[in-house]
């Protein structure tokens, strides 16, 4: 198990937006296909990064299309205090262990590259961010997500008139 966990940290220091992009439009490009195979809706179901990704893709992307989409805590809008990390992009193989509960990690650390990657996509999607968004859409957060600004999140819905996206509080 230490050589996987150490491979995956190792893939983890290359990451970039740039790869995530493409990674997720193929990931859409075989949902699509077998979604119009099946005859079937497409949902985005996204969890943080995911959601992040998926959102932004739709946006970035003319031809993607989603039915409806369930966000869990969609990395769209995080804390400021999240920011601070920044200070520490020209150093991508850095890796800054993890303040999260053991049973939520997937990593015990996370490098500078993934931080680096996260914010560009961010801004992307910030840059993007408009009426193609307005899709049924139900978001999953606690008020009190480390990551996520739940205040943020609710103003960034209100300012692009996302009125068929609807918020269902939860607490961990």
């Amino acid at each position: 198990e230490s050589d996987s966990t150490d491979a995956r940290l190792q893939s983890f220091k290359e990451v970039s937006y740039q790869l995530w992009m493409e990674e997720t439009y193929h990931a859409y490009s075989l949902a699509n296909h077998r979604s119009n195979q099946q005859n079937v809706p497409l949902f985005l179901v996204g969890f943080s990064l995911g959601g992040l990704l998926g959102a932004d893709l739709l946006v970035t992307e003319p031809e993607v299309q989603f039915d409806k989409m369930v966000l869990l805590a969609p990395a769209l809008k995080m804390h400021w205090r999240n920011y601070i990390i920044r200070v520490l992009s020209p150093f991508p193989g850095l890796t800054i262990p993890s303040l999260t509960l053991g049973s939520y990690q997937s990593n015990e650390a996370t490098p500078m590259a993934a931080y680096n990657a996260l914010f560009a996509a961010v801004k992307h999607f910030e840059e993007k961010a408009g009426p193609k968004l307005n899709i049924p859409t139900l978001v999953f957060i606690d008020k009190k997500d480390e990551l996520v600004s739940h205040s943020r999140l609710k103003k960034m819905v209100a300012n692009e008139n996302l009125d068929q996206w609807q918020f269902y509080i939860v607490q961990k």
